[in-house]
């Protein structure tokens, strides 16, 4: 049995050790980019969860200052207010 394995050993046919040392670089490569990436797009869903919620805090603050103030638009360098007139003409 051992003599049938070395000669089936023997007829393997191999790539060399250059060719297999060049596909073995650039298949680490390309897995270490996709690690990479992988840890990009948890960052940008992070900074679209944080987008968000920014978001809707900023429509709280703007529901309060209409509720305060009516219709404005506000300065933001200088909070000073600037009342909305109706532009619909009857």
């Amino acid at each position: 049995m051992k003599k049938v394995q070395e000669i089936e050993d023997a007829n393997i046919e191999k790539v060399t050790a250059e060719e297999l040392a060049s596909l073995n670089e650039k298949i680490n490569a390309m897995n270490k980019l996709q690690v990479q990436i992988g840890g990009l797009e948890a960052h940008k869903h992070d900074m679209l969860t944080a987008l968000s919620t920014l978001n809707i805090q900023m429509q709280g603050i703007q529901k309060e200052l209409e509720a305060k103030y009516g219709a404005v638009n506000i300065d933001l360098a200088t909070g000073e207010i600037t009342y909305v007139s109706d532009n619909k003409k009857n």
